[in-house]
């Protein structure tokens, strides 16, 4: 039996070749992760096993599907003969979450975020070439056994460093709106055309002082809510109290007995169940709305008919959304704490 034939290092090797298509498509994944997906973004069944199993929150999640894609495309790059091996895994992962995506019959995989709409049989089909192009080619044989050098496992290192700080310093979590150090910031507003050096004057030609602005807290890109804490809980103390636009105080504007709904525009489940409410209300039970605004506000409206509302408020705008599951309904006690919390996205 004649030994396999290592080609030289720089040759089109076929391994080479089906390792670098392999990394590229798993870094060009992580890209668009973390610049356009938002944790809701990440398959359910990954962040419900991280929940659980590792317990790891959606922000947690997302940060670590980008962490370790960046980290088996580092090592397939910089140390093949065990790169290789890590890429299969990795495609074999993909494909199992792919499968059970397809099998509960879900519009779009998530992997390249919502700007990128790609159907799991699309993204399947993908994977799955690119995993058999890797095996076809027998890494295995053809790629030499190279001595650890120690530039490589230092650059090694140096890139696993990288992908372990990006996805915090380019995707941001808080528990609460940032309020400018100082107070809110004062700037001046210039009328269009303006060089900012004229001074201002009203009509009669005298001086006049421009109103000044102030700035709005600071928002990260997301922030996760958490129902499972809200039973009995006073309504102005909630998380999802902290980021309505008007201040946590105004929670306490809902009267005792009314009901609140968080909903989304863009949730088919939630327009279904408002509809529902504005077409058949209940006089002896007060609604409340309070808007979850999507990560991308230009989404398809699906809420066309909203119930009458004792009143209304809205959470500030986030880069990347809320982890929360919509439509949720409490009521609102006499004491003006929650109770009868229900998660109405279930079964759904």
């Amino acid at each position: 039996m004649s030994e396999p034939n290592y080609d030289d290092e720089l040759s089109p090797d076929p391994a080479w070749v089906a390792i670098l298509l392999a990394c590229l498509w798993i870094a060009l994944g992580a890209v668009f992760k973390l610049n356009s997906a938002s944790p809701m973004d990440v398959p359910e069944v990954v962040r419900d096993f991280a929940r659980n199993w590792l317990g790891l929150d959606a922000a947690g999640t997302y940060r670590a599907a980008i962490t370790i894609e960046l980290w088996i495309v580092a090592t397939a790059v910089l140390r093949p003969r065990l790169g290789w091996i890590l890429l299969v895994l990795q495609y074999l992962i993909f494909l199992g979450i792919l499968v059970q995506l397809m099998v509960v019959g879900a519009e779009h995989c998530g992997c390249f975020g919502g700007t990128v709409d790609v159907k799991p049989w699309q993204m399947a089909l993908m994977d799955g070439s690119l995993l058999l192009g890797l095996l076809a080619s027998r890494p295995w044989l053809r790629l030499p056994v190279l001595p650890g050098h120690p530039i490589t496992l230092f650059t090694l290192a140096g890139f696993f460093g990288l992908a372990a700080w990006a996805p915090y310093y380019f995707f941001t979590t808080a528990d609460a709106p940032l309020m400018p150090e100082g107070g809110p910031t004062v700037v001046k507003i210039q009328e269009e055309g303006s060089t900012g050096l004229e001074t201002p004057t009203n009509e009669q030609g005298s001086e006049a002082t421009t109103p000044p602005t102030e700035t709005g807290p600071v928002l990260p890109d997301f922030a996760e809510l958490h129902p499972e804490t809200w039973e009995g809980s006073d309504i102005g103390s909630l998380d999802l109290a902290r980021w309505l636009t008007e201040g946590a105080d105004m929670m306490y504007m809902v009267p005792p007995g009314a009901r609140v709904i968080l909903y989304r525009r863009s949730c088919d489940v939630c327009a279904a169940h408002l509809e529902e409410l504005a077409l058949s209300p209940d006089p002896a039970l007060p609604i409340a709305l309070i808007r979850i605004p999507d990560a991308d506000e230009s989404v398809t409206t699906l809420v066309e008919i909203l119930p009458e509302a004792v009143w209304s408020g809205e959470l500030h705008h986030l880069k990347k959304g809320y982890a929360v599951q919509t439509p949720q309904s409490f009521e609102v006690s006499d004491e003006l704490t929650v109770q009868n919390l229900i998660d109405l996205s279930e079964g759904h």
